[in-house]
């Protein structure tokens, strides 16, 4: 039986991939900041408890026994109250954090270490290609700068110690419990409320936690595979409005959309300070991830529809 150190694993993927893991006969061991926050929904075999990431851990203990670690611990955006420290944190914990973990993970005999990175780190939103493997990377935020400079820490680490390495760029992940652009978007549904975005016309990439998780234990079990940056996506693309038609649907409801111009809905974006969700659902951001489904021999198990039910179904219940 193989032995997987799972880090952030009481996260939204956390939880998913450790319980997918341990569904496929795996040992996993996750890391967690604080015991005390497991839930029901935690299934990894045994925890590691690290305190703040913000420190300098010890990963000595978690790491014993371990022959891979898929290092998901992170931060991607920082609290008003720390905005003018988000330089710093995203230093300790998104940099330094993976740089010690990676480096202590090879003097441990790892076999590979597989870091989930995100597509931010090509960039926010693409233009008139879809994102791929070999563009030269270009983040905007913090966050996507932090999960560069990891990538490239994990990267040097690996080629100086024949540790094998895989870094995962996944775009939006989307699943039962996740947040974000796609919960609002179930919520505003559900109020029955006109939606302003019938003239949007661009085209998304997702991948849903199902997808990720199957991706990930493929890059474990795939042979003679190191040193490769792989791009995580459903592999159908799908406009805001297509996408809020097809969510009213499966929740039983209409899509009430109202034709306003782009420009307008930009503008608004700015008077109501929401000028990056706006962008987000505004704009395109397609990822090619034929590369990683050929190099891996790897088709995504769910289609897009499928997968948005199974998220609709647990928004549903959650409501109950």
């Amino acid at each position: 039986m193989d032995h997987i150190l799972v880090s952030g694993a009481n996260g939204f993927i956390g939880q998913a991939l450790c319980q997918h893991l341990v569904s496929k006969g795996f040992y996993v061991r996750g890391s967690i900041r604080d015991r005390s926050a497991l839930t029901n929904k935690d299934k990894a075999s045994d925890y590691f408890e690290t305190g703040s990431l913000e420190n300098e851990i010890d990963w000595t203990d978690a790491l014993h026994g371990m022959d891979y670690v898929i290092h998901l611990a992170a931060i991607s955006e920082v609290s008003k109250e720390r905005s003018t420290e988000a330089p710093e944190l995203f230093q300790h914990i998104n940099i330094n954090t993976t740089q010690r973990l990676a480096a202590q993970a090879a003097q441990s005999g790892v076999k590979r270490f597989i870091y989930i990175s995100t597509i931010k780190v090509n960039g926010e939103l693409s233009q008139e290609n879809a994102f791929s493997p070999s563009d030269l990377p270009t983040p905007q935020s913090c966050y996507g700068k932090s999960k560069l400079e990891a990538e490239q820490q994990v990267t040097a680490i690996c080629e100086k110690t024949g540790m094998e390495t895989i870094i995962i760029r996944p775009t939006i992940v989307y699943g039962p419990g996740a947040h974000g652009n796609i919960l609002r978007l179930m919520k505003l549904i559900n109020t029955g409320l006109p939606i302003p975005l019938g003239l949007v016309q661009n085209k998304r990439s997702l991948v849903s936690i199902e997808n990720l998780c199957d991706l990930i234990v493929t890059c474990l079990l795939k042979e003679h595979l190191t040193n490769r940056v792989f791009l995580a996506a459903d592999g159908e693309d799908i406009s805001s409005p297509d996408l809020i038609r097809l969510l009213a649907g499966l929740m039983g409801k209409k899509a009430h959309l109202w034709p306003v111009p782009v420009p307008l809905l930009k503008l608004l974006g700015i008077l109501t300070f929401r000028t990056g969700e706006i962008r987000r659902l505004t704009g395109s951001l397609q990822v090619d991830a034929s590369e990683t489904r050929k190099l891996l021999d790897w088709t995504p198990p769910y289609r897009m529809k499928d997968a948005l039910k199974i998220t609709v179904e647990h928004y549903l219940q959650q409501r109950k």
